[in-house]
């Protein structure tokens, strides 16, 4: 018997949505996913997507992003993709000719808006220290306030939360690893069988198997280290 030379093979999500059907009861494992089934499915399957992305489960979501800041300019709107700023930036001084390599790097904290609207001098200039990430109402695009504002052509370098890719295409695959699979097949099992008014008990069957694999899934997603006590402090030569 030869073992198998692939590893990991992703589904598509067609199959996702065929197979979650079939999990379900839905569908006979002989079916195939007629067009109006794999729209459906298709944009439940994208609406877990989303929640998850809220939710922050998956270290994949997450990536850097160079915001590139204007002289006398503080306010800056972010990628419609990026669905929150995490953590403290890095400014990296326009006087740097690699960013990607620099020599120095300043940390750019968050603030509230509490603390924000507390800031009494808001007409100061310099490198950038602090900033406040405001959301509006709605699906209004995420935009970050710096303090002082900028004066130079620097670049802060942030840690941004982002949207997976669209789940609409049913010959692609999903923006997931493969460890996540049994927990969308299940909760897409469970919201299809919420769908068809299948019997309470076979509805809640299948949503605790969901909860089951999404928690395992999330351990190995989360991308967390032990944590290490950091320490900074002024200098003379820090413009701060």
């Amino acid at each position: 018997m030869t073992v198998s030379t692939d590893r990991g093979t992703a589904m598509t999500i067609d199959a996702i949505v065929l197979t979650a059907y079939q999990l379900a009861g839905l569908l006979p494992p002989t079916a195939t996913l007629d067009p109006s089934r794999g729209a459906f499915g298709r944009t439940i399957l994208n609406t877990i997507l989303s929640e998850m992305a809220t939710d922050g489960v998956s270290a994949r979501w997450v990536d850097f992003y160079n915001l590139t800041l204007v002289s006398g300019t503080y306010k800056y709107s972010m990628p419609e993709y990026v669905v929150e700023v995490i953590g403290n930036g890095a400014y990296i001084a326009a006087s740097e000719t690699d960013i990607t390599q620099a020599a120095s790097e300043f940390a750019v904290t968050e603030i509230s808006r509490e603390e924000w609207q507390n800031i009494g001098t808001k007409s100061t200039t310099g490198w950038t220290s602090w900033y406040y990430q405001h959301e509006g109402p709605g699906d209004y695009i995420k935009q970050v306030y710096l303090w002082p504002i900028p004066d130079e052509a620097a670049t802060i370098r942030f840690q941004v939360q982002v949207q997976p890719y669209d789940s609409l295409t049913g010959a692609a695959t999903l923006d997931l690893k493969t460890y996540w699979m049994q927990y969308i097949l299940w909760e897409l099992a469970h919201q299809f069988a919420m769908a068809s008014s299948l019997p309470e008990n076979r509805v809640s069957q299948l949503k605790a198997r969901g909860r089951e694999t999404r928690e395992k899934a999330r351990g190995l997603a989360s991308g967390a280290i032990p944590g290490q006590m950091t320490m900074d402090h002024q200098t003379p030569w820090s413009r701060r």
